[in-house]
């Protein structure tokens, strides 16, 4: 009761965060949809589409006001950060 997931698992205590701006008018990127994907080995959802590629993505996040995301307990890995945003 009361805990967190990384609190149940230790091993999840990972994070991966960032920001997300323009590359030609260094302009925050807000409501950016944010997937993350574990590289092969791992467990993955369903496949997503992004763009042109199709791949799995066990979260997704969107940015702030700020174009600022984060994923938050992560199990020990290696992951693939996919950005979505209608526009660019």
């Amino acid at each position: 009761q009361g805990q967190s997931a990384a609190s149940r698992d230790p091993q999840a205590s990972g994070l991966i965060s960032g920001r997300i701006v323009d590359a030609s008018t260094g302009t925050s990127l807000s409501l950016a949809q944010i997937y993350l994907e574990p590289t092969s080995g791992s467990r993955a959802s369903s496949p997503l589409e992004s763009g042109s590629a199709s791949f799995r993505a066990t979260r997704t996040v969107l940015t702030d006001e700020e174009g600022r995301y984060a994923f938050h307990a992560l199990a020990p890995g290696t992951y693939r950060v996919h950005v979505h945003r209608p526009g660019y």
